[in-house]
């Protein structure tokens, strides 16, 4: 009796870390960091435009950086069409000891700079920017 019981146990143990394991895997980022930009990049051309071909225009986005000016000038050196919005929370709401920063896709490489940015341990997320 005591060794089925036990048996079992381990049983519900090996379960239990199988479904683990299966929801990790399972997951759309399994062995890969989550990705930072949060907004679909596949109808953008290679210029930086989307919509219509009578009426293409280029995307905004925003993210949060550290109120520093080391922040500032290693985001410029990325991003040359960010424009920093300090004191402004953005809908992404950064806080007061952070900076909004909105860049453009209108810009050579903009995919790469995509990344470089996303690749910044201080940037959480890039979101689309709908200015109003």
């Amino acid at each position: 009796m005591m060794r089925l019981s036990s048996t079992l146990a381990l049983i519900g143990v090996l379960l239990s870390c199988a479904a683990c394991g299966m929801r990790e895997s399972g997951s759309p980022s399994a062995g890969q960091p989550p990705t930072k930009i949060t907004f679909d990049l596949s109808q953008i051309d290679d210029t930086g435009l989307t919509g219509a071909a009578d009426g293409r225009v280029a995307i905004s986005y925003e993210f949060c950086i550290p109120a520093t000016q080391a922040a500032q000038d290693e985001v410029r050196q990325i991003d040359p069409t960010v424009v920093f919005q300090h004191g402004a929370r953005g809908r992404i709401g950064c806080t007061k000891q952070q900076i909004l920063c909105i860049g453009s896709t209108q810009q050579q490489g903009w995919r790469t700079v995509l990344q470089k940015l996303a690749g910044l341990d201080y940037i959480a997320r890039i979101d689309r920017n709908y200015a109003e």
